[in-house]
């Protein structure tokens, strides 16, 4: 991540959480993966300790003076936020989504993202998951134990707010 994005980029939704790692790229079974961070450390963050979060203002300075390759956030069961990652599912050169994902993103109608990768995009919504399965394909959904990457590259046709 060439630098971090500023609160002013990202939903008070997000930045007022005390939820806040970074993250970093590491190879698991061969396969590369995005692990989180402790901010200001090197160790792996846990989605479920909250000793091993902090403010948005501390793992965003994390980010300029740790070895780490961006932002990321920590998903709860103590707060409404859900997260939907729709995975190579949009052209990084036209900038465009599936038509799948296009669907998806106008029926959601929230904060979305551009995906580290630059080929999927991260949705934040406010409600509550049913029981039951939370992937189908390339979509997975979640609203806790898990963290997704955070690059404030905001899909303009999405509202800047969580809804």
């Amino acid at each position: 991540m060439a630098s971090p994005p500023p609160a002013e980029a990202l939903p008070a939704a997000l930045v007022d959480r005390d939820q806040w790692v970074c993250w970093r790229t590491h190879d698991r079974d061969g396969k590369p993966t995005k692990v989180p961070i402790i901010p200001g450390e090197t160790q792996f963050a846990s989605t479920t300790t909250p000793e091993t979060w902090t403010s948005f203002a501390t793992a965003r300075a994390a980010v300029t003076n740790t070895a780490v390759d961006g932002l990321g956030f920590v998903f709860t069961a103590d707060d409404p936020l859900v997260g939907i990652d729709l995975d190579d599912c949009r052209d990084p050169d036209a900038e465009t989504p599936a038509a799948w994902a296009a669907d998806v993103l106008d029926t959601l109608d929230s904060y979305t993202e551009v995906s580290p990768s630059g080929t999927g995009y991260h949705v934040i919504v406010t409600g509550e998951l049913p029981a039951g399965r939370n992937r189908a394909g390339d979509l997975e959904v979640y609203d806790r134990s898990r963290f997704f990457t955070v690059t404030g590259d905001h899909v303009s046709t999405t509202p800047e707010t969580v809804t």
